[in-house]
């Protein structure tokens, strides 16, 4: 086995890593620390580097690869080979999919859209409309959508500063947005 298959498998030999997801499969983590420990950093700076990601989507997007990459593994789905670039793939699959669903702009375009502009006007309409879908939402969703969204708490924070799993949180808060846009567009949350 060469140096090169070994460093794009999170520095594991073919055997070690049948032994790592075996193991994972009966609650032993360590071939998830090691992924965590070697690759997680790389994506999240792959995706912020060759696409242009914002920081707190390419966490989100890594974070998601590196759960979904553990299940794969423990459901016997993923195979020795180059572990790395399945994982930054996953890490990019999920960021575009994100970019397409939310059609998300950052905090930073939007400064600096507004900063080009000399005389901005916002419709008061659309600010009472925002206000009273904001009002409309139960406490649960303005705590997390406030601590996320004005706060830029990430949501792993918000996870263990409120004792649940990351993806609990994040679901929360995807749930919590489509209710506040329903609202927004004036028809009943589901």
């Amino acid at each position: 086995m060469n140096k090169n298959t070994e460093e794009n498998n999170f520095g594991l030999t073919e055997h070690q890593f049948a032994d790592l997801a075996a193991k994972l499969a009966q609650g032993d983590q360590r071939l998830f620390e090691l992924a965590f420990l070697r690759h997680f950093t790389d994506c999240y700076n792959f995706l912020l580097q060759e696409d242009g990601a914002p920081a707190d989507l390419a966490y989100d997007a890594t974070m998601e690869a590196l759960y979904n990459f553990r299940c794969k593994v423990e459901k016997g789905k993923i195979k020795y080979g180059n572990l790395r670039f399945l994982f930054t793939r996953m890490a990019r699959q999920y960021y575009y999919k994100r970019l397409r669903k939310e059609n998300h702009t950052s905090i930073e375009e939007i400064r600096v859209l507004i900063d080009e502009e000399e005389d901005v006007s916002f419709e008061e309409d659309a600010f009472i409309l925002l206000r009273t879908a904001w009002l409309s939402l139960n406490d649960e969703c303005k705590k997390l959508l406030h601590a996320f969204y004005y706060q830029e708490s990430t949501l792993l924070e918000i996870a263990s500063a409120t004792a649940q799993g990351y993806a609990v949180v994040r679901k929360r808060k995807q749930r919590c947005v489509e209710k506040l846009r329903t609202m927004m567009k004036g028809a009943k949350p589901y």
